[in-house]
């Protein structure tokens, strides 16, 4: 049976460190993320796998397209090749966002609408990643990756973030959590997430 987890959060909430540490240590599991997927299977990259590095060029192409476009692919190819990975026997978690900071253009960030019903409907369980705006704050300045640094808009992300979560999980009935990662106590996130996933996985057992 598909096992698949969707881990939402803004940029530098730590999503990549928790995925890092649960790959790490369950073999079970497996990390992609919807934009290198995306950017896969529109022919930006050639190779979806999370421990890859991406340069910035490739991160400015996806951006040049349109939502639309980029909408189109993640509900049908994407979500086809995740089904995929998923009945090899594999636990698949989906890193994604509500709110996206952008890398380039005039405006820094933009909000995403809430997650389409095939990817929610389809899960086996939804993640919701917080912390506190000064510790984004400070993540995000140690990132060698281009991110917005003001706290304001660290803010203005989390809240909007927070109202898509909360449009998806009043309309679900499929199981969800929202994890705290504040900073220097990722082993308690990490943990969290790691006994909602094999105790929602077991359910289909």
């Amino acid at each position: 049976m598909s096992k698949i987890f969707v881990l939402y959060g803004i940029n530098g909430v730590g999503k990549d460190a928790i995925a890092a540490a649960l790959q790490r240590e369950n073999s079970e599991i497996v990390i992609v993320t919807v934009s290198r997927l995306v950017m896969y299977h529109l022919g930006i990259i050639r190779d979806f796998s999370y421990n890859l590095s991406i340069n910035e060029s490739a991160y400015r192409e996806l951006e040049k397209t349109s939502s639309e476009r980029k909408e189109e692919v993640s509900n049908t190819l994407c979500f086809e090749t995740i089904a995929s990975l998923s009945e090899n026997g594999k636990i698949v978690l989906c890193l994604s966002h509500l709110a996206i900071s952008k890398r380039y253009g005039k405006n820094n960030w933009t909000c995403k609408p809430s997650s389409p019903s095939k990817w929610i409907n389809s899960a086996n369980g939804l993640i919701h990643v917080t912390a506190d705006p000064e510790d984004v704050l400070i993540w995000r300045k140690n990132d060698k990756r281009e991110r917005v640094n003001c706290i304001k808009e660290i803010q203005e992300q989390q809240i909007t973030t927070t109202n898509e979560w909360e449009k998806i999980i009043n309309n679900t009935q499929v199981p969800y959590i929202t994890v705290l990662n504040k900073n220097h106590q990722k082993r308690k996130a990490v943990r969290a997430i790691e006994r909602f996933i094999f105790q929602n996985s077991r359910k289909e057992d």
